[in-house]
């Protein structure tokens, strides 16, 4: 097996966000780095994992998808 595609999720709904959790960690070429709930977490946690694609919901409280995203192209 080679190397696991790193993923991370920001869905601000908790059944959405665990729903996809669950169908991509069955696939053993995919790991579920981290999950959160808002734009803010998600930068936060970016900070310290690196991930090679993020899902990002862009209507979300705090930080939408929309900033996070602008800000993820910069920074990351």
């Amino acid at each position: 097996m080679g190397k696991k595609i790193r993923i991370a999720i920001a869905e601000d709904h908790q059944l959405m966000r665990q729903g996809m959790v669950a169908l991509l960690s069955e696939e053993e070429d995919l790991e579920v780095v981290f999950d959160v709930g808002d734009g803010a977490q998600l930068l936060e946690k970016l900070e310290t994992n690196q991930v090679d694609i993020v899902l990002l919901d862009l209507d979300m409280p705090i930080v939408n998808g929309q900033q996070a995203l602008k800000v993820i192209v910069k920074k990351f």
